[in-house]
C-alpha cells in the first residue's frame, strides 16, 4: 500500500501564512534554510556519568543540549528554541509550512527594500542565449 500524505485544512495553512509573516528575519532564515549549529560549551556530567555539550545557532539563538555516552554515541537532545521561535498553542506546523517558509523568504529577499535582492546574481547556470560563431 502506497503511502499518503496527510490532507491538510486551508484554516491550518492560512494560519501557518500568518505565522510566517510575522516571524523575524533570523526565525524565518533558521525554518527555511536549517540552523547554523556551533558549539557552545562542552563537559562532562558527573552525576550521569556522561558526556554533555550545548550547541548554540549564531543565527538564532535556540540551543540544543546533547547528552552522550562514553563511546560517544548520543543519548540524548534536549532543544530550548529561543522565545518567538515556535507556535505557541498550536501544535506542529501543517504539512506544506516549509513551501510557505520558503515562499516567506523569497518575497522578503526579492523585496525591493531588501539588502538581500541586490546581492543577489546569477550563478551562471541560467539558460542564455548563445552568440553565433
Amino acid at each position: 500500500m502506497a503511502y499518503r500524505r496527510p490532507r491538510t485544512k486551508g484554516a491550518d495553512l492560512r494560519a501557518f501564512e500568518s505565522f510566517a509573516a510575522d516571524l523575524k528575519p533570523e526565525f524565518l532564515q533558521c525554518r527555511d534554510t536549517m540552523h547554523h549549529r556551533e558549539r557552545y560549551h562542552t563537559g562532562w556530567d558527573e552525576k550521569a556519568k556522561c558526556l554533555f555539550r550545548v550547541l548554540r545557532c549564531s543565527v538564532c539563538g535556540s540551543e540544543w543540549e546533547q547528552r552522550c555516552d562514553r563511546n560517544g554515541y548520543i543519548v540524548s537532545t534536549t532543544p530550548r528554541y529561543a522565545p518567538g521561535y515556535l507556535r505557541e498553542g498550536q501544535g506542529r506546523a501543517p504539512v506544506g509550512a516549509r513551501a510557505i517558509l520558503r515562499l516567506e523568504q523569497f518575497e522578503r529577499d526579492m523585496s525591493p527594500v531588501s539588502p538581500q535582492a541586490t546581492k543577489a546574481k546569477p550563478n551562471g547556470n541560467s539558460k542564455r542565449k548563445r552568440k553565433a560563431a
